[in-house]
């Protein structure tokens, strides 16, 4: 696990145990970065294609 990864689960874990909600915690906040990323990349690479045929 990256260094910033590993922050957002140590905040997320505190946050959990906190009680605060999901929607607020910094470990689910950063994985969605990382999955809308990874879909974002995905569209480019569908598209790349696209255009190569």
């Amino acid at each position: 696990m990256n260094e910033a990864a590993q922050r957002a689960f140590d905040d997320g874990y505190q946050a959990f145990k906190d009680g605060v909600h999901l929607n607020d915690n910094p470990y689910f906040s950063y994985q969605f970065r990382i999955r809308e990323e990874m879909a974002w990349t995905d569209g480019w690479n569908v598209r790349a294609k696209e255009k190569a045929e």
